[in-house]
């Protein structure tokens, strides 16, 4: 999409990546008809990185591009846009099969199966927001049941805070922990389990304990 924006210095790497990012992917899952946008903007981009991704349904996902971000061409170098692929694509076959529920524990679970998707796809370690808040933050601060089952302002409150108790992208580490560890207490997840797997299965997994004892305050 450059109606407004001319992105050709960087078609060729960003091509490449979608084509590695596809074979890649496929290898875990089957991939269904999906456009893949991407187009300048200052929307949805993570300020590390220069980058960011949102799933819009089932058949597409938008990746945006901050050019004049300091961090962009870096980003690009490091295979960024490949994972946010894998992650974004995880979000669009999940809501395929209706997983995707307006609640904290619903976010929390989908955004961690994304990222432990991505991990094992690529090998990579965790990305910045998936270990930005340590563990015994995430134990003293965990959500109550009354607030897994809110639907009340998920985002700004457990993912984007910027102001209050919770720390910044706390939603993402929490999430990225507590399937890291439903993913090391079964055997290797068939493609079925690794994105239609229930939310209350995921959390009710060994590391999930750790916060019970918060959760029922």
């Amino acid at each position: 999409m450059e109606a407004g924006y001319d992105l050709s210095p960087w078609r060729d790497a960003i091509s490449n990546d979608v084509e590695i990012a596809y074979n890649a992917c496929a290898q875990l899952v089957t991939i269904k008809p999906l456009d893949i946008l991407i187009r300048k903007a200052d929307y949805y981009v993570i300020p590390q990185l220069g980058t960011g991704g949102v799933c819009i349904d089932e058949h597409t996902m938008l990746i945006v591009l901050q050019p004049d971000n300091p961090n962009f061409e870096k980003t690009i170098a490091s295979g960024d846009i490949q994972r946010t692929i894998s992650h974004e694509l995880h979000h669009c076959l999940r809501t395929g099969m209706g997983m995707m529920e307006d609640t904290l524990a619903s976010h929390l679970v989908s955004e961690g199966l994304a990222g432990q998707f991505t991990r094992l796809v690529y090998g990579n370690p965790p990305e910045p927001w998936e270990c930005a808040v340590d563990r015994d933050t995430l134990r003293s601060l965990a959500p109550t049941k009354e607030e897994l089952e809110s639907d009340d302002d998920i985002m700004n409150r457990w993912f984007f805070p910027r102001e209050g108790k919770i720390p910044f992208l706390f939603g993402y580490t929490l999430g990225y922990e507590i399937v890291g560890n439903w993913l090391e207490s079964i055997p290797k997840p068939d493609e079925e389990t690794l994105i239609g797997v229930d939310t209350d299965v995921v959390l009710d997994t060994g590391f999930w304990d750790v916060f019970r004892a918060a959760s029922n305050r």
